[in-house]
């Protein structure tokens, strides 16, 4: 599935105007309670995870919703554009709390629109991210639709990281709670009018879904994923680990250093190195399997903390080698991020081919909550460390002691996540690319399979598809040989559970072309009439995928009986008299059926 160009583009637009949403919510709204309205850290903390439990449940019951959806505009589309809507209406809200508030209503109202904007961004965020599976195929494709919408969510991520605390005391004329407000308003159109173009421009692609899940089934898909469950686990590890260090910076350059504003800096430094880490990812990949440049990209991050931890440790506190810290980390934060979404996209793949089901939206759920979760545990993590090492927002300076904690709270919690995921995905995530290439291939096999009908009132019923095994006399054989060109023969055969059987000559065409490649159609037509004044034909078909092998020796008397019952029943005892004569000069064969559909007009 090859996308235009305008569609890379306006999917990435999205990307962009999502994740300036998302940088804004998790990088200051914590600052923002904190500092501007004065709300307990530690009470933050608290209503940020109550809130990630909520979407614990809340991101597979939207991914469930999404793709159940069916309507003329597709599954995703809709509720990007009614996610987005909603949520930047709450955006606003959410950093507009009436001044009159104060005391627990001013805590309510904090956790009810929190929980609020949560919950719509879901609505926009799952339909988002599983377009990908569902637009691309596995490889290149996926991998450069991947890095297009990373590397756009890298730009959007860095902009209010850069700009937010300039911006903040420009539009409000040094009056943070109403430069916070208008800056809220400003990213709210700009992220509106970013998704309605990804939805305008991006077309949904039609992939075989199977049968239609039952909510229970797709939870079932969802546990039994145990590769999407590994990424999971990994990317929460180590995106925790990121947004921890970006929740403390803030903190770190207005105590520690003594400018908050050179946190636009050091943020402007890591969001760069994440972005161009992204743009580079393809030519690593020619390089380098996906599995070693995750592992190397952790590596890079945990390298990068050892050398802030270092800097911490010696008190220094010079801009351009706290920046370096940030390259590093941040490079290996930029590829990692890239590889676990094209590892979630093969997941869904895998799925697929697991249990026969595609469930892009409730697999992608999974990254939408696990984001928002590692966000909660960075958030309760810094807002329970920030009490505990007696930070306070309203002192001009800290003490030692204080200022220490905050570093060792940016540093040895982070070292330790990123050396948990890494440790985890390489010992258990095992979809290397030999494997993906053989997913692939029978995942577009079966969806050769598994095309519905046209004509849905021309579907025969199992009971029918039966009656015609039974009867019919012969069917077409068709294989495909090494040259490429199909052959199909016609050939006896008997039917018996969920096998047809025929018998050949020691050697043949066909049998060259099974030994290339055992997987065969098979199709059978009876009851064949025209009728010449209504330009038509009566007929009943069936058409059969499956898998050919040899049937043993000792299985062979048993097949021969079959044919002899249903072609020669009435000289059964002659016949088996001329099997034991002839018997060794012919081979048997089954085909053990995969799928199997019938189709016919009968009157």
């Amino acid at each position: 599935m090859k996308l235009s160009r305008r569609e890379k583009v306006a999917y990435g637009v999205g990307a962009i105007g999502k994740d300036m949403v998302y940088a804004f919510v998790s990088g200051f709204l914590f600052y923002y309670f904190n500092t501007v309205l004065g709300i307990s850290a530690t009470f933050i903390g608290i209503v940020f995870m109550g809130a990630r439990i909520f979407d614990a449940f809340n991101d597979p019951f939207m991914g469930i919703v999404v793709e159940k959806t069916n309507s003329r505009f597709g599954k995703f589309r809709p509720w990007i554009l009614i996610g987005s809507i909603l949520n930047a209406v709450v955006l606003y809200f959410l950093f507009s709390m009436p001044t009159s508030l104060s005391g627990n209503p001013k805590l309510i109202y904090a956790a009810v629109v929190y929980l609020l904007w949560g919950i719509t961004y879901t609505m926009m965020d799952i339909p988002y991210w599983s377009m990908i599976p569902a637009i691309t195929d596995s490889g290149k494709d996926r991998e450069s639709m991947s890095v297009i919408a990373r590397s756009c969510a890298g730009v959007g991520f860095a902009l209010p990281t850069a700009l937010t605390l300039t911006l903040v005391t420009q539009l409000g004329a040094d009056n943070k709670r109403e430069g916070f407000r208008y800056l809220a308003i400003i990213i709210a159109v700009i992220f509106v009018i970013a998704l309605t173009i990804t939805a305008s421009n991006v077309k949904e692609r039609n992939r075989f879904q199977g049968e239609t899940p039952t909510i229970k089934d797709m939870f079932r898909a969802l546990v039994n994923n145990d590769q999407a469950l590994i990424v999971v686990v990994s990317v929460v590890l180590f995106n925790a680990s990121l947004y921890l260090t970006q929740q403390l910076a803030l903190y770190f350059f207005q105590f520690d250093i003594g400018n908050e504003e050179l946190y636009s800096v050091f943020g402007t430094v890591g969001g760069a190195a994440q972005i161009l880490a992204m743009m580079c990812l393809p030519i690593i990949r020619k390089k380098f399997e996906m599995k070693l440049i995750f592992t190397g990209a952790i590596v890079t991050a945990i390298c990068g903390y050892i050398f802030l931890f270092l800097l911490g440790t010696l008190n220094v506190t010079n801009l351009i080698l706290l920046c370096l810290a940030a390259l590093i980390i941040f490079i290996g934060f930029g590829l990692a991020t890239v590889s676990t979404t094209i590892f979630l996209a093969d997941s869904v793949d895998y799925g697929e081919w697991k249990s026969n089901q595609r469930n892009e939206s409730v697999i992608f759920s999974l990254q939408t909550f696990v984001v928002k979760l590692s966000s909660a545990i960075s958030v309760l993590l810094a807002g329970i460390g920030l009490d505990v090492i007696k930070l306070d927002v309203t002192a001009e300076t800290q003490t030692e002691g204080t200022l220490l904690g905050l570093r060792l709270l940016m540093t040895i919690l982070p070292l330790i996540g990123l050396s948990l995921a890494v440790y985890i995905f390489r010992k258990k995530y095992r979809l290397t690319e030999s494997f993906l290439k053989t997913i692939t291939k029978e995942n577009k096999e079966r969806f050769i399979m598994h095309r519905e009908m046209r004509r849905m009132d021309k579907v025969l019923s199992e009971k029918e598809i039966d009656e015609i095994l039974y009867h019919a006399s012969y069917g077409v054989l068709s294989t495909i040989g090494e040259d490429g060109i199909p052959y199909g023969v016609p050939i006896s055969f008997v039917h018996e559970g969920n096998r047809i059987y025929f018998h050949s000559a020691v050697e043949g065409h066909k049998l060259d072309n099974i030994q290339f490649n055992n997987k065969v159609s098979f199709c059978i037509v009876t009851d064949v009439e025209t009728i010449p004044d209504q330009f038509n034909t009566k007929y009943m078909s069936v058409i059969l995928f499956g898998t050919v092998s040899e049937v043993s020796e000792e299985g062979k008397t048993k097949v021969f009986n079959l044919f002899l019952e249903k072609f020669s029943h009435e000289f059964m005892e002659s016949g088996k008299d001329y099997i034991k004569k002839a018997g060794k000069n012919a081979r048997i064969f089954q085909i053990d059926i995969e799928h199997i559909k019938g189709k016919g007009k009968k009157g």
